[in-house]
């Protein structure tokens, strides 16, 4: 799986590296995977020390917007209804 940060991720999107994304919630904080077009390799992005960046969701979504996505797929498979709301 490879790890970028945000910055070589907005390049690798500008360039057409990018496939899909993805905004995978859980637990009310957001990740950005997303898949190449190299194929089947997927990725996330991850902070400076390499860990995987969490986002408040309408953090997440603003960025994908100002990199010019107009679309992105959510995935709440690990979101419960008892957390009554994401942050937003």
């Amino acid at each position: 799986m490879a790890q970028i940060r945000e910055d070589a991720f907005a390049e690798f999107f500008h360039a057409g590296g990018i496939r899909n994304v993805v905004l995978v919630i859980e637990q009310g904080r957001a990740r950005i995977a997303f898949s190449t077009s190299e194929g089947p390799r997927t990725g996330v992005i991850v902070t400076k020390r390499g860990e995987v960046k969490s986002y408040r969701v309408e953090t997440a979504l603003a960025f994908l917007r100002r990199l010019g996505l107009a679309q992105v797929l959510i995935d709440m498979q690990h979101w419960e209804l008892r957390q009554q709301q994401l942050e937003v």
